[in-house]
């Protein structure tokens, strides 16, 4: 009974440390590298990690004002250029790698960092000296609305309200109020000339309750009508991509308020963490 007692013991021993060299030798095969990616804000932080999120790759921190990504990952699974191009691809210049002009202009207005090379087109925005990059015109693409760059600040906005960050919010808030001010008239489509005309004023006055107050609660009660106003002009303008309306029934005492999203699954911009996925998707618009 004893060289039982014995045997398992030992065994159980022998399995410890066998379990343990195999840790330490994963462990060794990691490896950690950062470099350098151009960006902005808190969007840009999120995007570009996410845009490494893939498999052999541990973890993915930017840092907004190093301007540094700090990537862990296994060097047989994912290489260290494959990380540059996965970034690039995100609209993103990394030191290695040059996004391409239409993954830059893809990107929402205020995360349109200013780039150290300008290798776009001619017809591409010019840089002002001090002047915030998120006010810069995206250019005129072809089969593009004009409205395009309004329509990436909503949803920056929303992303905001996802997050009950208030602070962005009144920011992109901002920045959204002078893209509804400058906006060109002669620039739209006669339906989009139409639908603008009807909801120009409430637009701009729910904007601009946003951008003035910090607190998401009382930015939550106008984007309520705000997002139903730009309902109106994103159908109008045919997006080219398709957009999600969707329905959350509780708020506003269960009266229930609507949003507008570039993704099918349920993230409420009215509760957050709170409620998350309450809410349901009522029209695809495209």
């Amino acid at each position: 009974m004893k060289n039982i007692h014995k045997i398992i013991f030992i065994s159980l021993l022998l399995f410890i440390s066998f379990d343990g060299i195999s840790n330490t030798k994963q462990k060794a095969k990691l490896q950690t590298t950062s470099f350098k990616v151009s960006g902005n804000c808190g969007m840009c932080k999120e995007t570009i990690e996410t845009a490494v999120k893939v498999k052999g790759v541990k973890s993915a921190t930017w840092n907004e004002e190093s301007q540094m990504i700090k990537v862990v990952y296994q060097p047989g699974a994912i290489g260290e250029d494959k990380l540059h191009k996965l970034i690039a691809a995100s609209g993103y210049d990394t030191e290695k790698v040059k996004a391409s002009d239409k993954a830059y202009f893809d990107l929402p207005g205020c995360c349109q960092y200013a780039r150290a090379e300008k290798t776009v087109a001619e017809t591409a925005p010019p840089k002002f000296e001090n002047a915030p990059v998120a006010l810069t015109p995206t250019p005129t693409i072809a089969g593009v609305s004009p409205l395009k760059q309004i329509f990436d600040s909503y949803f920056a906005i929303k992303d905001a309200l996802v997050k009950t960050d208030g602070a962005n919010a009144s920011a992109l808030a901002t920045i959204l109020v002078s893209e509804l001010n400058t906006l060109k008239l002669d620039s739209l489509t006669p339906a989009e000339k139409e639908a603008w005309t009807k909801v120009e004023k409430d637009l701009k006055f729910d904007a601009e309750h946003i951008s003035e107050t910090k607190d998401a609660g009382h930015q939550r009660d106008h984007f309520g009508t705000f997002s139903k106003n730009m309902m109106l002009l994103m159908k109008a303008s045919k997006p080219t991509e398709k957009v999600y309306y969707q329905h959350c029934p509780m708020f506003n005492n269960g009266k229930g308020a609507d949003w507008l999203s570039k993704e099918s699954s349920i993230k409420n911009p009215y509760y957050g963490n709170k409620m998350l996925t309450c809410g349901k998707t009522v029209e695809t618009i495209q």
